[in-house]
Order: C-alpha cells, then structure tokens, then sequence
C-alpha cells in the first residue's frame, strides 16, 4: 500500500495485491469475523482481478458518484430523523418521498431535490438540528464541486470542511462517507476529472429500461430455464435497441 497525505490526513491506499495478502491472512487465522479489523476487515478474495498485483484500487475502480451521493444523504437524514421525529415534514414540503426498495430510501434525483432546499430545513427544524443542516450545506458543496462533469478548483476545501464538520458530530463513519473523506479527493486529483465523467448512472438508466423486457421471462434465479431466459430476455432487449 502506499500512503499519501490528503488534509494533513495520511491516507494508505490498497492494492490488488495488499487486498489477496490481507484476506489470505486473515483466512489462515482462523479467527473468524470479530477479528476482521486485524486485517483491514479484507475478509473477502477482491472480485476484480489484475495482472498486476500493484496497482492501486483507487486507479480501476471509479468512487461511485450516484450511490455516494445516495448513501450520504441517506445516511444524513437517517440520524438526523432520530433527533427530531418530525423530519419526515422536510422531504414532504420538497415533494420527495423514499423508494420502497433496499428498505426504503431516497434516490438520486430526490436526494439533489433535498440538497438543493437545505435553506427550507433550516427554517423549520429545531436549534438541535442545525448541524444537520450545516451537514447537509457542506456536502452540498461537496457535490456541486466534483459529482458533476466539471471539477472545481476548491473541490479539496469542500471535502475537508465536510469532513471536520461530521467528525466533529461524533456521527460513525460508513464506508461511503470514508470514501468521500478520502478516496473522491484522490480520485480527482489523479484524473483531473469530476465523478460525474464516470457516473454509473447510465448504467443504473440501462437496468431500469432492461426491467420491462426481463419481467416478461423473469424467473427464480435457481430455476433450471435461467438461463435460457436471461438469454432470451437480452437477445429480445438489444434487438430493440441496435
């Protein structure tokens, strides 16, 4: 791994190799699960492979822009909801309710919807819910600064104060928050770019259109004709868009 120092923050970041080597030794321990931070909590072969075994994660696989923004949010609203019950009247002012799947959440458009009327909650929530709000202001920051296609100069600035902010809060720090602390700044110091030139959007776009074909062969994942439906499902749905 090599270490870089983003925000007087050293960072260390993982290779294909550093990832095998972790989970293998943390296999070989046979310690189990409730050990996993001994090992960098690798308790799983990474699924991409490499030829070489040197290269930096950070440098193949694109932090995810749409599920970072989704996650943050999400994240965000769920702590703040525990303070004041009552929040639930903000995404209805915006006109935004959560989705019913993965356990209910707000998606990407209606995250955006929320971040872009931060000025509507600070007007209605309780003085023990201002520093959601300050949250919910600087990440917004964050995500106009490089979630787009356009990266802004003091996109680093913007991370910084999010991150100092949320830690600050004493709120536990998720995987996709980590990567937005730290992974999106070296991310978009490397490429020069913003997320937003490799979101998975269009891909999630692409899964949504597939639905309406796949629901017309769709099958239980462990029946036999699987795969002959999934073929023919695909067949049918590029046959459409040539």
């Amino acid at each position: 791994m090599i270490d870089v120092v983003v925000h007087d923050v050293i960072c260390f970041f993982r290779t294909i190799g550093s990832l095998n080597e972790k989970f293998w030794a943390w296999y070989s321990s046979g310690k189990g699960k409730s050990s996993a931070k001994q090992f960098g909590n690798v308790i799983h072969s990474p699924l991409v492979k490499h030829e070489d075994e040197d290269v930096e994660v950070i440098d193949i696989l694109v932090p995810p822009e749409l599920h970072l923004l989704i996650g943050v949010v999400n994240t965000l609203y769920s702590h703040m909801i525990k303070v004041w019950p009552q929040a639930n009247i903000w995404p209805k002012k915006c006109y935004v309710e959560k989705e019913a799947m993965h356990g209910g959440a707000f998606n990407g458009n209606s995250c955006m919807t929320l971040l872009n009327n931060v000025d509507l909650l600070r007007s209605m929530c309780p003085i023990q819910c201002l520093r959601f709000v300050e949250l919910f202001s600087l990440f917004k920051s964050i995500v106009k600064s490089c979630f787009s296609t356009t990266l802004l100069p003091d996109f680093r600035d913007h991370i910084h104060d999010f991150r100092k902010a949320y830690k600050d809060s004493g709120l536990p720090v998720t995987p996709k928050l980590h990567m937005v602390f730290y992974h999106v700044t070296e991310f978009c110091c490397r490429t020069g770019g913003a997320l937003g030139i490799w979101s998975e959007q269009a891909t999630e776009a692409a899964h949504s259109d597939f639905k309406v074909t796949w629901n017309k062969y769709k099958v239980n994942l462990i029946n036999p004709r699987y795969p002959e439906r999934i073929l023919h499902a695909v067949c049918e749905y590029n046959s459409l868009h040539l």
